[in-house]
């Protein structure tokens, strides 16, 4: 006989600067610019949250920066600075823990997208 453990989904959102803040207040804001983040967490699943700030997808090295910057101009303007920038950072770490993750903007949408093809997250 085996034992079946019943565990929560765990949701990742990730939002731009000012989401996280307005999420304690959810009963005094429009939830529809949550992403059902409300009803994820009142369904009892494990929901979470990152702002692009706390990716912290800037790249310090100028010359890291200027290089992917034109290898990008010929790969049809792939976002390869905020891949680069994305897996050397902390917080790629709570990107892999998670069992679904939300991107809320077109930015970090295509950065993961092309980060799981590369198969750098499930």
């Amino acid at each position: 006989m085996s034992v079946i453990i019943n565990r929560k989904k765990s949701i990742l959102f990730l939002f731009k600067e000012g989401r996280k803040e307005r999420i304690d207040n959810l009963k005094e804001v429009p939830s529809e610019f949550f992403y059902g983040y409300k009803e994820f967490l009142k369904e009892g699943y494990l929901v979470s949250a990152l702002e692009e700030k706390e990716l912290n997808l800037n790249i310090k090295n100028k010359f890291i920066k200027k290089f992917l910057n034109l290898i990008s101009k010929f790969m049809m303007n792939l976002p390869l600075n905020n891949i680069f920038a994305l897996i050397f950072n902390k917080s790629y770490l709570k990107l892999l823990d998670a069992d679904f993750i939300i991107a809320t903007t077109n930015s970090l949408g295509i950065t993961l997208s092309i980060a799981r093809n590369f198969g750098l997250i499930n």
